[in-house]
């Protein structure tokens, strides 16, 4: 909340540069410990950045020039009368004229009194023009800062009720309105549509394998939305075990973004690997595993992809698995391994290739 009707004030003349030296060192003080005034200020920039653009450009009337000549002249014939008219002004008593012999005489005697009068008439119009302007500009811009504080309140709102229903899942979520540029912005038309796609958009989890527990088969993942070369590109990473099922859900994901007036391409991706625990090169590794360290192999699968599927893929029917030593955050900064499980690796495989 701003704190009263002076500090709102003062943010409005900071925004209009506006500000006189020592109102400006007031407001700078204030400003500095006050987010509300900020947040103020820079709402009121974007006012004024919207007046600027939404104002029609208006030509004067051709004959403008005409009409205040016209109404300059009608006012000289009572120039003496608008004087003795204010109450508050006392004309002094007029020097006794000089006797006029001449035509340019009576014109040169009159000049003063022409430029006067209109200048007072030009003034006149200026500041009736700017009385009125400003008094457009002050209403348009009560209206954008009640739509601004209108949006601010249905945004809070929202995310209230977000932030209800995501809980534990993200504690950190938060929405803001802030400040942007003058960039140019999408259609409304083109913004229907991406909401479209990314609210029709599958994402998360389509099957989990039914033959290994607790294992996600199919998935797709709606990643970076951004802005590229003129339009909006949306990144979906589609995983599966199974190729004809990802192939399935990336048509799927095709179809949705066709309805929604989008085009798509597929790129990259690794071949799907179906998890074989029962096959027989996994049965070799887990008996050799148990002779040397006397416990079993703790069989694994995981939803993401390895180079087991491209070697599959080029090799149809092939038993395969994936041993390694024990890693830790793998394809981070933070990737670390354990030593002895690399001996212990070592130890592994080469007794299993003995076998082969």
């Amino acid at each position: 909340m701003i704190h009263d009707d002076a500090a709102r004030l003062l943010a409005a003349g900071a925004a209009l540069e506006d500000l006189e030296p020592d109102e400006q060192r007031d407001y700078d003080s204030h400003r500095a410990v006050c987010e509300d005034c900020r947040r103020l200020e820079r709402d009121l920039h974007l006012v004024l950045a919207d007046l600027a653009l939404s104002v029609p450009e208006r030509k004067p009337p051709p004959d403008l020039l005409a009409g205040i000549r016209r109404v300059i002249a009608a006012d000289l014939e009572q120039g003496p009368r608008l004087l003795a008219a204010i109450p508050s002004i006392e004309p002094a008593a007029p020097a006794a004229p000089a006797p006029i012999t001449s035509l340019a005489a009576v014109r040169e005697s009159r000049r003063p009194f022409f430029a006067a009068v209109g200048l007072a008439a030009a003034l006149a119009v200026v500041a009736v023009g700017l009385g009125v302007r400003t008094v457009g500009l002050s209403n348009e811009l009560d209206r954008s800062t009640a739509q601004l504080a209108a949006l601010r309140a249905d945004v809070a709102a929202a995310a209230a009720a977000l932030k209800l229903a995501f809980g534990a899942f993200d504690p950190n979520l938060s929405v803001a309105v802030e400040a942007g540029t003058a960039a140019p912005v999408m259609s409304a038309a083109d913004a229907t549509a991406l909401i479209g796609l990314l609210l029709a958009g599958p994402h998360g989890v389509e099957a989990m394998s039914p033959d290994i527990a607790g294992l996600v088969q199919t998935s797709t993942n709606m990643g970076l939305c951004e802005p590229k070369d003129g339009a909006v590109e949306v990144n979906f990473l589609t995983r599966s075990s199974i190729d004809a099922s990802k192939r399935a859900l990336a048509a799927r994901v095709g179809a949705v973004a066709a309805v929604c007036g989008f085009e798509t391409t597929d790129s990259g991706g690794y071949p799907g690997w179906k998890p074989e625990p029962g096959a027989s090169v996994v049965k070799l590794i887990d008996g050799v595993h148990q002779e040397l360290f006397g416990k079993p192999m703790i069989v694994k699968a995981i939803h993401a992809g390895l180079e087991c599927g491209l070697i599959g893929e080029k090799y149809p029917g092939l038993e395969m698995a994936s041993i390694g030593p024990s890693m830790w955050d793998v394809h981070t900064p933070d990737e670390h391994v354990s030593i002895p499980s690399v001996a212990n690796f070592w130890k592994l495989l080469t007794a299993v290739l003995a076998r082969l």
